[in-house]
């Protein structure tokens, strides 16, 4: 089995590429884990459609589906370029069409409908970008333990904190369910900025400091521009499953809770 492995922003991936059979919840466990197998924040599965349209599918570290990674777009449109030569392409994942375009420097635009608000969270907003955010302004508070427990327990999410150094630029610290805290959340800086942006707390630009980067954020009418940088960082080949199937029990067996929250 080949794979390649890219990065951007530091949130890594595991890419294979139209693979004969989608991977099951077993194998993407322990290909996932950062000790006895490759190592991944996510795991994407990219299948041609037509001429510059993909499909592609999302797995976290435990082996559950996720519903959108747009620093995982990002990286497949690396990938496409290097490997095709496509600079423009259209992903499908679900009932979603996101656009990728390769700029120059490895900037890499990933341009996606503005996020939709779903309700306010206790100390935040809810926000779906696809999958489920739970944005929290930490620039005047901070995390609430005993809120965010309940909340969590109840209602499993991505969970995000925002520091508003000033109306252009903010940090960001995600923790992804099914994967924990990552260097990066392409998905938590588009409910981010658009949540921030509904509360006249950022203009039409924001430049978004992560563990792994920065991206810059732009409202275009309905949609979001999000750059950011992509690379290559390898490429490989598992002789065969079985290598990874039964060297031993995963350490992504357990269950992510919001204990790693706090």
């Amino acid at each position: 089995m080949e794979f390649h492995k890219l990065q951007s922003l530091g949130n890594d991936f595991v890419l294979l590429f139209e693979p004969q059979d989608d991977p099951d919840e077993a194998l993407v466990k322990r290909l996932g884990d950062r000790h006895l197998g490759i190592g991944f924040d996510q795991l994407l599965v990219i299948r041609h459609q037509k001429k510059n349209t993909w499909s592609y599918s999302i797995y976290n570290q435990d082996g559950s589906s996720a519903e959108q990674c747009l620093n995982g777009a990002r990286s497949v449109g690396k990938f496409l370029y290097d490997k095709l030569g496509q600079k423009n392409i259209e992903l499908k994942v679900g009932d979603q069409t996101i656009t990728v375009n390769v700029l120059v420097n490895d900037n890499i635009q990933v341009l996606v409908q503005w996020p939709q608000f779903v309700e306010i969270m206790p100390e935040g907003w809810f926000y779906s970008v696809g999958n489920p955010h739970w944005i929290i302004d930490l620039t005047d508070q901070t995390w609430s333990k005993e809120t965010i427990r309940n909340c969590y327990q109840q209602r499993p999410v991505n969970v995000s904190g925002v520091y508003r150094h000033h109306p252009n630029e903010i940090s960001l610290c995600t923790y992804e369910r099914g994967t924990g805290f990552t260097h990066a959340c392409g998905s938590a800086c588009v409910a981010s900025f658009a949540a921030l942006h509904d509360n006249d707390l950022c203009g039409n630009e924001l430049v978004i400091a992560q563990r792994g980067g920065c991206a810059k954020m732009q409202r275009q009418d309905q949609l979001v521009s999000f750059e950011a940088t992509a690379s290559w960082v390898y490429s490989g080949q598992v002789l065969s499953t079985e290598q990874i199937l039964y060297q031993g029990a995963s350490r992504q067996d357990r269950q992510h809770s919001y204990k790693e929250i706090l």
